[in-house]
C-alpha cells in the first residue's frame, strides 16, 4: 500500500509529545487498515492505546495467526505513561509491524 510509513521509524517516537503521538496514531491506523486486507482481521482504531493495550495485543495475535506466524510478544504489558514503558513498547511494536510487513509484502 503506497504511503505507509516504515514501522521501524516508530522506535524514535518521542515520549510525551502530543502532536507526535497523534501522528503515530494516524500512521498506525493506516498500517492496520492495510493489514486488514490480506489477513481478513477486522480493522480497529486504537485511539485509547495508552489506556487499553489488551485490545491492541489481541489484534496482533489475530494478525499473526491469520498469517500463520508465531504469536508476537505480549504487547499489552507496557505502561505507556512511563518513559521506559513507552520506549520499550515502541521498539517491540515497530519490530512486530516490520515482521507483519515482511509476511504480507506491504
Amino acid at each position: 500500500m503506497p504511503g505507509l510509513c516504515p514501522p521501524e521509524l516508530w522506535q524514535g517516537e518521542p515520549f510525551g509529545h502530543r502532536e507526535a503521538f497523534l501522528d503515530f496514531l494516524g500512521t498506525h491506523d493506516h498500517w492496520h487498515s492495510a493489514l486488514a486486507i490480506p489477513t481478513g482481521v477486522a480493522q480497529r482504531r486504537f485511539d485509547d492505546l495508552v489506556e487499553n493495550l489488551d485490545r491492541h495485543n489481541d489484534t496482533h495475535l489475530f494478525l499473526a495467526s491469520a498469517l500463520s506466524l508465531s504469536p508476537p510478544q505480549d504487547l499489552s504489558r507496557y505502561d505507556l505513561r512511563r518513559r521506559d514503558g513507552w520506549v520499550l513498547f515502541m521498539q517491540a511494536h515497530a519490530l512486530e509491524h516490520a515482521r507483519l510487513r515482511a509476511a504480507t509484502g506491504l
